[in-house]
């Protein structure tokens, strides 16, 4: 019904004819330009910080309306809130993995072929498993791609056709990172981005570690990925990157030689997936490694109650060897 037919049946006998209807809206304080926590500046703010509506709205008054300082006190509440969880366990997380060639081809004359893989950790599988997580494991990767670009242009050109590996810990990543946005608003920061998804998802976030491969121009090798319990093609609980060299004079040129040499690659993902390795060789654990499981197989012995001669002892010294190494 419309609004004349509605005002006739409340006032029954009279009859509604030729009115004519307005609308005023009316506000309690200063209108939507001037009022500090308009629908408009929160939407704007929330966009940019991916805070809550609460928080949005406490630091717009705070800041009176000024937006870029609205943005500073959220990203010091940030920080703070950070700070106050940075001692609790981060046991879950997601690993990223960014691969910049095609799956069918291996590097070539004119290409190479970098893959990246970030680690980054949480509190609990169900922040694991967020879009907004996910969102901050995607941004940290494309960052850790175009630093190792940067770092691999400026230092390792790798003209000598030796494959590079590349291997940081969170902290010093963090480090590069601070390095890299110099000169540039601290909002890129990936500390400030951290900060934020702490605020945002209410756990503690880490950076655990930030590793990639270089497979040079004119080298007969490729990468290969494994990702085992996938949230999406590039995302999931564990990654696994191989390194496959040396096959032969020539280069792959055949798609079928490719997906062979790929198929034995993801085979053995798999494998460290299943068995972690700690070496690929026995030859590459250090003698303090050996020195110390000895010092713990003879304690173990002692404690027992036996005695053991040195053939038994170095017998469980290769058992542990080859429970710690890819291949025997």
């Amino acid at each position: 019904r419309n609004l004349p037919d509605c005002l006739s049946a409340l006032t029954p006998g009279v009859r509604m004819a030729n009115y004519q209807f307005s609308a005023c809206r009316f506000y309690s304080g200063a209108s939507p330009s001037t009022d500090p926590t308009s629908i408009e500046k929160i939407r704007a703010l929330r966009a940019t910080t991916g805070a809550s509506i609460s928080s949005v709205r406490d630091a717009l008054i705070k800041s009176n309306g000024d937006m870029d300082l609205a943005i500073k006190t959220l990203q010091n509440i940030g920080q703070a809130k950070a700070a106050g969880k940075a001692d609790r366990k981060t046991s879950q997380g997601l690993v990223s993995i960014y691969n910049g060639m095609d799956s069918n081809v291996a590097a070539s004359n004119d290409s190479e072929q970098l893959v990246v893989i970030t680690d980054l950790r949480c509190e609990t599988d169900f922040v694991a498993r967020t879009e907004q997580f996910a969102g901050v494991v995607q941004k940290f990767n494309e960052r850790a791609n175009a630093i190792i670009q940067s770092e691999k242009d400026a230092t390792a050109r790798s003209d000598d056709g030796t494959i590079l590996t590349f291997y940081y810990s969170g902290d010093e990543f963090l480090a590069r990172d601070d390095k890299h946005c110099e000169g540039r608003p601290s909002e890129t920061l990936l500390r400030k981005t951290l900060a934020q998804s702490i605020s945002l998802l209410g756990e503690n976030q880490q950076l655990h570690r930030v590793g990639g491969i270089l497979i040079p121009r004119s080298h007969n090798g490729l990468v290969e990925l494994y990702i085992h319990g996938k949230l999406n093609d590039s995302m999931g609980r564990v990654g696994v990157l191989i390194a496959l060299d040396n096959f032969g004079s020539g280069m792959m040129s055949s798609s079928r030689e490719v997906s062979l040499v790929r198929y034995v690659g993801r085979n053995l993902a798999m494998h460290i997936v299943g068995t972690p390795p700690q070496y690929i060789s026995y030859k590459d654990i250090p003698e303090v490694a050996r020195q110390e499981y000895r010092s713990q197989v003879e304690v173990r012995a002692q404690q027992a109650g036996h005695t053991l001669n040195p053939k038994q002892l170095e017998q469980q010294v290769k058992g542990w060897e080859r429970d710690i190494c890819l291949m025997d």
